[in-house]
């Protein structure tokens, strides 16, 4: 058995490592995305927008809750994809396992956040009619499907813990942090159930398209990770 030595090669004063580099190239290509969509939808949405603030009733503060709750899931996913594909080892053709890993991270830590701003903003809306403490105690809020809001709030708790094990990873060593992030699949099991089941859009067929895409992507990634350990 041969082993093969990979020489690391040091930049060049002034220049980004490759990773840097890739990593500040995709922020800017979502940026510039972002832009783009905002530049279309936010005429198109304007007058709604307006009414949702100015009616007898606003009803931003619910908007807002749903928009926020979508994309904490979204950052969920692609958390958990680039995890998969970096535990099979796909992440190294791309991005890279550095840049996927950096990212995993990162997108994991901004789902976090913009799932704590979700259930602060019910705080917000009239209709829902919840205190501080029924957005933080999990089953405490019983007008609207407890069950399932309650996990959701369950979930939101672990991953608060898996986020915040990327800062103790040195003093937990490599196999209980690994060990530890097993939980992620239930993590997403829980908050993919909270959003179909508590969620007032989940017979839109857009959301319908993203709950079977996210979590068949998921599915699939697991089962080919799982192959591909057994293959080696």
């Amino acid at each position: 058995m041969t082993t093969i030595e990979i020489q690391a090669t040091k930049p060049i004063d002034g220049e980004l490592p490759q990773g840097s580099q890739l990593s500040i190239w995709l922020i800017g290509v979502f940026a510039l995305l972002g832009i783009l969509f905002s530049a279309i939808t936010i005429p198109i949405l304007l007058p709604g927008l307006v009414g949702s603030i100015s009616g007898a009733e606003p009803k931003v503060f619910w908007y807002l809750s749903r928009g926020t709750a979508i994309v904490s899931y979204l950052f969920l996913w692609i958390s958990m994809v680039l995890g998969l594909l970096i535990t099979s080892k796909t992440a190294k053709y791309f991005p890279g396992a550095y840049t996927a890993n950096d990212l995993h991270q990162f997108i994991s830590i901004n789902g976090l956040i913009t799932g704590l701003l979700h259930g602060m903003l019910l705080l917000g809306d009239k209709y829902f009619k919840v205190n501080v403490a029924q957005v933080f105690i999990p089953f405490s809020i019983s007008t609207y499907r407890p069950i399932w809001v309650g996990l959701g709030q369950i979930a939101f708790y672990i991953w608060g813990i898996l986020v915040l094990s990327f800062y103790l990873k040195k003093h937990m060593g490599y196999k209980t942090w690994r060990a530890m992030h097993f939980v992620s699949f239930l993590i997403f099991a829980g908050v993919l159930m909270h959003g179909i089941t508590s969620g007032t859009d989940t017979t839109n067929l857009v959301m319908q398209f993203v709950y079977w895409v996210s979590g068949g992507s998921v599915v699939l990634l697991t089962f080919y990770r799982i192959l591909a350990k057994v293959g080696n």
